[in-house]
């Protein structure tokens, strides 16, 4: 019907980083648990290919953290 759908979990291809929802806005409630969610939508997932997807993005994500030297 041409609503915008808000995916908690779709990440930014360059950043890794995730949209974050105005707080406050209905529906958009912020999920917390240390459940596995699906990436995209934020469900709750237990399939193993998705848990081995998040972990090697999580990991993406801080191997693209840049350290200065001390």
């Amino acid at each position: 019907d041409g609503t915008e759908v808000f995916w908690p979990y779709k990440r930014d291809p360059r950043t890794l980083a995730r949209p974050w929802a105005v707080p406050g806005t209905p529906g958009l409630e912020h999920r917390i648990g240390g459940i596995e969610k699906q990436d995209g939508t934020g469900n709750i997932s237990y399939d193993p290919a998705n848990h081995d997807f998040m972990v090697r993005t999580r990991q993406a994500k801080i191997d693209g953290i840049q350290v200065p030297d001390l």
